[in-house]
């Protein structure tokens, strides 16, 4: 909201211009009073003229004492509005008693009665308990009688201008009042309202950031599941049967389990030093490894590790030509280079497969990847979200889903993971021009 321009700002602004009116009708007031004492041609004339103005100048000093006091209340350089409270009905009063005796010393001091009549109401709503009925309409009127019958009744003039005047003074002034008070509850609702907005926008933030850091660590959680998580469960089995290959005195077959979990342990070194440094500074710089490449390794791996454990699976790898060398998304690329590991991950746990193909290919602008095995089937209630540190189809599921690509599984005899991802249908290899 501009603050030019703002309720609070319009407010500030009724108030002050309430205290140029009142002193510029009390400035107007003391000079008429003063020109009819210098004009007047009888002591007593002057005498009363005198009086008059001594009386309006002693209001206007009373009446800024008011408005200092109230002020420094409002900017906390004085006790709190409780006190206040107290003294401006004692206030008013001092200056209504000043204003019947300088109207009744002369009549041009009627014209303070419009301020005196926003003053009147304001007093009387500082007591919340009150609501507009008899106590104001019977102040109002009050003053209203003495601003139109004090003159008249001390011998200073009369007639229907002196009694209709003050009163139409006093309604307008009390519709402005009115109209004030209205435009006061107006910037309340809207301070609150920008206050409760305020509350919301935070408590949002709050919940975004909560939700963001939770996002985090569950990606954070998945990368560990799927590259240091598997490393380590195949050196703990790859030393495992070097050592039992040592006890049964099969030395060459214990050699080359250990140079498996020399490659191994190395390959999860290679992958903690790009998972450090992509949290700490985003992804690496250098261009990932292509898919194929990326594929192969992984399978290459899984059989080496098959074989040197004595299990005969056999994996086989099948890239189509136009996915071949192609630059794939790097969400795409991370999603099929991980359902590819935990998919053969899971083969060799539980699937008790002899043969497993993985397929990649594009057709009409889809990339298709499958991975088929022959082994026993999976019971889908039971390894969406398996016990312990495992993600499992779950994990695979949502890495596809953030990169924008379909998931699906197909079980009975063996089990074949399907992913769909819609492509381009331009080759990024292409020269955009």
């Amino acid at each position: 909201m501009n603050p030019h321009t703002s309720l609070p700002h319009i407010l500030g602004t009724l108030r002050i211009a309430l205290h140029v009116v009142f002193a510029a009708l009390s400035g107007f007031a003391l000079v008429r009073v003063v020109a009819d004492g210098a004009g007047a041609d009888q002591p007593g004339q002057v005498v009363r003229a005198t009086a008059g103005a001594a009386v309006i100048l002693l209001l206007a000093a009373v009446y800024l004492a008011g408005t200092v006091a109230e002020k420094r209340v409002a900017d906390g350089r004085a006790p709190g509005r409780g006190r206040l409270r107290v003294s401006a009905p004692w206030w008013l009063g001092v200056l209504l008693v000043l204003w019947a005796v300088a109207t009744a010393l002369s009549h041009h001091a009627v014209w303070l009665l419009f301020p005196l009549t926003f003053l009147i109401l304001a007093v009387l709503d500082m007591y919340r308990g009150l609501t507009f009925g008899a106590v104001h309409t019977g102040a109002l009127v009050l003053a209203w009688m003495v601003g139109a019958f004090v003159p008249p009744l001390t011998g200073q003039g009369g007639g229907v201008a002196a009694v209709v005047g003050p009163g139409i003074g006093v309604v307008f002034a009390a519709g402005a009042y009115w109209t004030y008070r209205a435009l006061a509850a107006e910037a309340e609702r809207q301070r609150a309202t920008a206050d409760e907005l305020r509350r919301t926008r935070d408590r949002l933030l709050a919940t975004e950031k909560n939700a963001g850091r939770l996002e985090e660590r569950e990606r954070i959680s998945r990368d560990i599941h799927d590259t240091l998580a598997q490393g380590f469960n195949a050196v703990v089995l790859l030393s495992r049967a070097a050592s039992t290959a040592v006890g049964q005195g099969r030395t060459d077959d214990a050699l080359g389990q250990l140079a498996l979990i020399e490659r191994t342990a190395g390959e999860n070194l290679g992958d903690t030093r790009l998972l450090i440094r992509d949290l700490a500074a985003g992804r690496p710089d250098e261009p990932p490894e292509p898919v194929e490449a990326a594929l192969r390794r992984i399978v290459d791996d899984v059989t080496a590790t098959q074989r040197a454990l004595g299990d005969g699976l056999t994996v086989d790898l099948a890239v189509q030509a136009d996915v071949a060398g192609r630059t794939l998304p790097a969400p795409v690329r991370d999603a099929v280079v991980h359902v590819v590991k935990e998919s053969l991950t899971n083969v060799v746990k539980h699937a008790g497969a002899r043969e497993a193909v993985v397929r990649l290919d594009v057709e009409d602008g889809v990339l298709v990847l499958d991975v088929d095995d022959d082994g026993r089937g999976i019971d889908l209630d039971e390894v969406v979200r398996p016990a312990g540190d495992g993600y499992g189809l779950t994990g695979m599921r949502l890495r596809v889903a953030e990169a924008g690509g379909d998931f699906d599984v197909l079980t009975g005899d063996g089990t074949c993971v399907a992913v769909r991802f819609r492509l381009d249908d331009r080759d990024p290899r292409e020269d955009p021009s």
